[in-house]
């Protein structure tokens, strides 16, 4: 994805503006979202998804409501997919940046204040947690979905605010997008480990190596 410098963005935006506003709605919300819509259509032009009957199949499973016309207009290749989820995570991101409702910066200084042992060990919870589920017959995706909605309600429940813990949902997001592939290198997954680290807890990667060491050490000692 490219993106422009800032200049050039707001060069470009202005010039849409100015083009499409005899058509545009005036409200500026309603255009916001009209443009969102269109944002959506144009990376499935760029990318668009050549389905067959089997794949047409697998949509209608997922989103019942799906219609061919819909199909058509909004299918994405697999490139166009990840434009899509990072375009829109990143936006997320940038409502969240400008916002004084999203702050965390002091819950990430008391647990980083905590140290690595804490931190492996909290890590080695969650990471038993998702084994005991998979134990259970449960699916890794299943496990997966379970853990974060239900540490998503529970944050909820006990007082973390909606933006607050959406910052996390978007950084998997993130790594979802970034994360290697099943077959990649012991090293990927390392790189993608400390990166995720450095995100969430807000640290440099030589202090996320002493964490990933650590919570290595005590899965060792299992």
């Amino acid at each position: 994805m490219t993106f422009q410098t800032e200049k050039q963005r707001l060069a470009l935006h202005a010039t849409i503006l100015e083009r499409l506003s005899d058509v545009l709605p005036g409200d500026p919300l309603e255009l916001g979202l009209a443009l969102g819509s269109l944002s959506m259509t144009l990376i499935a032009k760029a990318h668009p998804g050549r389905l067959d009957a089997a794949a047409k199949q697998l949509i209608k499973e997922n989103y019942p409501d799906a219609t061919p016309a819909l199909m058509k207009e909004r299918a994405l290749d697999e490139e166009g997919l990840e434009t899509a989820l990072a375009l829109y995570r990143l936006l997320a991101v940038m409502a969240l940046d400008y916002s004084p409702l999203g702050h965390v910066k002091p819950l990430i200084d008391q647990d980083t204040a905590l140290g690595p042992d804490v931190s492996a060990s909290a890590t080695r919870l969650m990471a038993d947690a998702f084994k005991k589920a998979q134990a259970l017959g449960v699916s890794t995706f299943g496990a997966a979905t379970t853990m974060i909605l239900f540490a998503t309600l529970e944050a909820r429940r006990q007082g973390v605010s909606t933006y607050q813990i959406a910052r996390p949902l978007l950084d998997g997001v993130s790594f979802a997008l970034e994360s290697p592939r099943p077959h990649r290198s012991d090293k990927e997954f390392e790189e993608v480990a400390l990166k995720a680290l450095c995100a969430q807890m807000g640290i440099s990667k030589t202090e996320a190596k002493r964490y990933l060491a650590e919570a290595k050490r005590m899965q060792a000692g299992e």
